[in-house]
C-alpha cells in the first residue's frame, strides 16, 4: 500500500511540474497577428526552445484551413538569461472570409509530447467599395444635389476614387476622398456640375461612375441624374 501511495505522491508531482513549466513557457510567449488587405503577418517568440514543429489557421467551425511547415526560427537571442526564439509566417487570406481565426503554433516539450499555443485574430477582410444606390436630395442651402452611396469595407486610411463619364464616355468629374472608416456605408454628393465653377451642368440621364480604393481594381455602374 506505501508503494502505491509513493506513485500516485511521485505522479502527482510530476504533473505539478509539467504544468508549471507550461504555464511558465506560455508565460514567456508573445507574438501579434496584422494585415494590409488581403495579406498578414504573424510573428512570435517563447522563451526556453528554439525548435518548433510548425503551425495551422483554423476557422471560426474549428476547421483546418492552412499549415505552415517546420522551421526553424528566425532569430535566436537572449533576454534576462532566457533564451528566445523568433518566428514569422506569411499569411494570404484571400480566399476567406472576414471574421474570427486561430493561429496554431505547437513545438515539442521534453519528453511528454507537444505543446499548443493559440493565437486568436480577426481577419478585417479585403479591401473594398461597392456602389449601392443614388437618389435625389436636398442640402442645407436648399440645392438639388444627387447623392451616391457606396459599402466600403477595410478602408481606414485608404484613399476612395470616384471619376463620373457621361454617356459619350467622357469624363465629366472627378472626386478624391480619404477613408476615416473601415466598414460603414459612404456617400458623397454631386450637384450635376462638370467642375466646381462650371458654368454649364451636365443634362439628366444615365451616367457611368468608376471607383476604386487603393489596391483595388476599379469597378464601373451606371446610375441616372435625375437633377
Amino acid at each position: 500500500m506505501d508503494r502505491v501511495r509513493k506513485i500516485i505522491a511521485l505522479s502527482l508531482v510530476a504533473v505539478f511540474l509539467v504544468t508549471v513549466t507550461v504555464f511558465a513557457a506560455v508565460k514567456g510567449f508573445s507574438s501579434k497577428v496584422s494585415f494590409n488587405g488581403t495579406k498578414g503577418f504573424a510573428w512570435m517568440s517563447w522563451a526556453g526552445h528554439t525548435s518548433q514543429r510548425g503551425a495551422y489557421i483554423l476557422d471560426s467551425k474549428n476547421k483546418r484551413i492552412a499549415n505552415f511547415k517546420v522551421m526553424k526560427p528566425q532569430k535566436v537571442y537572449k533576454k534576462n538569461n532566457t533564451t528566445y526564439g523568433y518566428y514569422s509566417y506569411r499569411l494570404n487570406m484571400s480566399r476567406f472570409k472576414a471574421g474570427k481565426y486561430k493561429l496554431v503554433t505547437y513545438k515539442p516539450y521534453y519528453n511528454w509530447g507537444e505543446e499548443y499555443i493559440t493565437i486568436p485574430f480577426t481577419y478585417p477582410g479585403a479591401s473594398f467599395l461597392q456602389f449601392h444606390s443614388t437618389k435625389v436630395i436636398r442640402n442645407d442651402n436648399g440645392d438639388l444635389m444627387q447623392r451616391l452611396y457606396f459599402k466600403r469595407n477595410n478602408a481606414r486610411g485608404k484613399g476612395l476614387h470616384f471619376q463620373i463619364f457621361n454617356n459619350k464616355n467622357q469624363l465629366v468629374r472627378s472626386f478624391n476622398f480619404k477613408s476615416s472608416n473601415s466598414n460603414q456605408w459612404f456617400c458623397f454628393d454631386w450637384n450635376g456640375w462638370a467642375t466646381k465653377n462650371s458654368g454649364r451642368r451636365s443634362p439628366r440621364g444615365v451616367y457611368t461612375i468608376k471607383y476604386w480604393v487603393d489596391g483595388r481594381s476599379p469597378r464601373t455602374a451606371k446610375f441616372r441624374l435625375a437633377l
